[in-house]
């Protein structure tokens, strides 16, 4: 999913509603994913697989520029 490129659109779209822009913001979808992502976790072999989908949203914000 956050490979695809219609999640980076999304994460564009929502970064541009920030108002007035801070060292670090709040992008909604990239909080609304992390949040997700991280509730469901209940072994160590889900941390590991849901740490790796979390550094690619990391690498994503990375390459737009974007800190939140």
């Amino acid at each position: 999913m956050v490979l695809r490129s219609e999640f980076k659109n999304l994460v564009v779209h929502d970064a541009s509603e920030v108002v007035s822009r801070e060292d670090s913001d709040s992008i909604d979808i990239v909080d609304n994913v992390r949040y997700h992502m991280t509730s469901r976790v209940r072994t160590y072999s889900e941390i590991q697989s849901v740490h790796d989908q979390l550094s690619l949203i990391d690498q994503l914000l990375e390459s737009l520029q974007l800190d939140c």
